[in-house]
C-alpha cells in the first residue's frame, strides 16, 4: 500500500557527523520522515526515520535571525534541518509533532498537497508556546550563570587590585618616613645632597631614595646655595604656585589614537584675558612598556598650521606609559604670552605607540581666575596633513597657564 504523504518540500540537512549542509527533499508520511536527493517514484531515500523513534522536534536558537533551523532528535542521533522562512519551519515542526503524537491529519490524493490549517490548531499553538517558554527559561539560566562567573571575576580582580594598592601605599609610607628621618632640617638637606653628589654610583643605595621621584617636598633654600646644591648636568624645572590648568574633557581614557607618518595634531584657541602658556597635557600610551615621542611642538600665532611660530620646543619629548595617569604634562622651556581675543594654535607631530584620546571635548571652558578658553578647529595648509584632532576629540587634553 502506498504511504500517504502529509507534507513534502525542499530543505537543507546536516547531521552530527556530516557538517556540510546538503539540499534534500524532505517528505513526511503518517509513519516516517525521510529525505531524498530528487523527486520521482524510483528515488532512494538518504535518510528514513520512523516517527515513533523521534524523541523531540524543536527550533534551534541562533544568533542570526535569518537562520531558520530545527532539530529532529533521536535517542542516539540528531539531524539539523534548515528552511527559508519562519512560517515554513513552524509548519514542519507542528506537522511532525502532531503526526508522531498520534494526531491524524487529513491527506489528499496529490502527494505534494498538505493541510496547513490543522497545523495551526489550538493544540499545536499550546505546544509551540510551551516549547518557547522552556527555551526562554533555559536562556535565563545560562545568562544568570554567566553573570555569576563575571561577578566572581570582578570580585577577584578588585580584591587583587586593592591588595596591590595597599602594598604600594604602605611602601610609600615607609619611603616617606625614611626621607623624613633623613631630612629633618635645611642643613641636613644640604649635607645629604652633597653626600649624593660625591658618592659613586656603585655605593649609592637608591632603594631608600626611590620616593624622591614621586614625592613633593616644600623646602626653603637661600638663593645663594641653589647653585651649590645642583650640578650643571642636572635639569631642574621649578613649579610656579600661580600655575593653573584647564582640561578640555573629563573623558581622557578612550581608545585609541594612532600616529602615522607626518600627520599633525593641532587645535586653535583664544582667551578673554592675557595669560602665559606654560605647558600642554597630552594623552599617554595605554599599553604597559610603550612610549610615544613628541618630535615637534610649536605654538603659532593664528588659526592656521602655517601661521608664524612664537615658540618651538628644542628637544624630543618621550611620553611613557603611566598606570596612574592618562595625561602627561609637556613642560614648555619658556613661557609664551597669550594675548586676549587673539587666536593661537598648538601644533604637535608625534610618533610611536598608540595612546588614549580625549572625547566629548567642550569648545568653551571657563577656567580658574575666570579665564574663558574658546577652542576651534585649526586650518591646515596644503603642505600639512591632519591627524584628525579637533574640538570634539584628540590627544591634546590640558593647557597650563599663569594669569598675567
Amino acid at each position: 500500500m502506498e504511504r500517504q504523504i502529509i507534507k513534502a518540500g525542499w530543505i537543507e540537512k546536516k547531521s552530527q557527523y556530516l557538517k556540510k549542509w546538503r539540499k534534500r527533499l524532505l517528505v513526511l508520511t503518517s509513519s516516517s520522515l525521510a529525505t531524498y536527493k530528487s523527486e520521482g517514484d524510483n528515488r532512494k531515500s538518504t535518510m528514513e526515520i520512523p516517527l515513533n523513534t523521534i524523541v523531540d522536534a524543536s527550533p534551534l536558537g541562533t544568533e542570526q535571525n535569518n537562520d531558520f533551523i530545527f532539530i529532529v532528535s533521536l535517542s542516539d542521533d540528531k539531524y539539523y534541518l534548515r528552511v527559508s522562512n519562519d512560517g515554513e519551519m513552524c509548519a514542519w515542526l507542528n506537522l511532525i509533532n502532531h503526526t508522531r503524537n498520534g494526531n491524524r491529519i487529513s491527506s489528499f490524493s496529490s502527494p505534494n498537497y498538505y493541510h496547513e490549517s490543522k497545523a495551526l490548531s489550538d493544540e499545536s499553538l499550546i505546544t509551540s508556546f510551551t516549547r518557547m517558554k522552556e527555551l526562554m527559561h533555559r536562556r535565563e539560566e545560562e545568562l544568570l550563570s554567566s553573570l555569576d562567573e563575571l561577578y566572581n571575576i570582578y570580585v577577584n580582580k578588585a580584591t587583587q587590585e586593592y591588595k596591590e594598592i595597599s602594598d604600594r601605599y604602605e611602601q610609600e609610607c615607609q619611603n616617606y618616613d625614611k626621607i623624613q628621618a633623613v631630612l629633618k632640617n635645611s642643613s641636613s638637606i644640604v649635607t645629604k645632597t652633597r653626600e649624593l653628589q660625591n658618592a659613586s654610583k656603585t655605593h649609592m643605595n637608591f632603594k631608600e631614595l626611590e620616593a624622591y621621584n614621586i614625592s613633593k617636598l616644600i623646602v626653603s633654600i637661600p638663593e645663594d646655595n641653589i647653585d651649590k646644591l645642583i650640578k650643571s648636568c642636572i635639569k631642574v624645572c621649578l613649579g610656579n604656585p600661580a600655575e593653573v590648568m584647564i582640561r578640555r574633557t573629563h573623558i581622557t581614557r578612550a581608545l585609541k589614537w594612532r600616529y602615522t607618518g607626518e600627520k599633525i595634531d593641532a587645535i586653535t584657541f583664544s582667551v578673554n584675558k592675557d595669560v602665559k602658556l606654560t605647558g600642554i597635557g597630552l594623552c599617554t600610551p595605554y599599553k604597559p612598556g610603550r612610549i610615544t615621542y613628541v618630535k615637534e611642538f610649536e605654538v603659532l600665532k593664528g588659526s592656521s598650521t602655517n601661521s608664524n611660530s612664537m615658540y618651538r620646543h628644542s628637544q624630543i619629548v618621550p611620553i611613557p606609559y603611566n598606570p596612574e595617569s592618562s595625561i602627561f604634562k609637556v613642560i614648555m622651556e619658556k613661557q609664551v604670552l597669550i594675548k586676549k581675543d587673539n587666536k593661537y594654535t598648538v601644533y604637535f607631530l608625534n610618533n610611536g605607540s598608540h595612546t588614549y584620546k580625549c572625547v566629548d571635548c567642550i569648545s568653551v571652558i571657563e577656567g580658574p581666575e575666570k579665564v574663558l578658553w574658546t577652542f576651534s578647529n585649526s586650518v591646515f595648509s596644503l603642505s600639512h596633513q591632519s591627524n584628525r584632532c579637533d574640538t570634539v576629540c584628540g590627544p591634546i587634553a590640558d593647557f597650563y597657564f599663569i594669569v598675567v
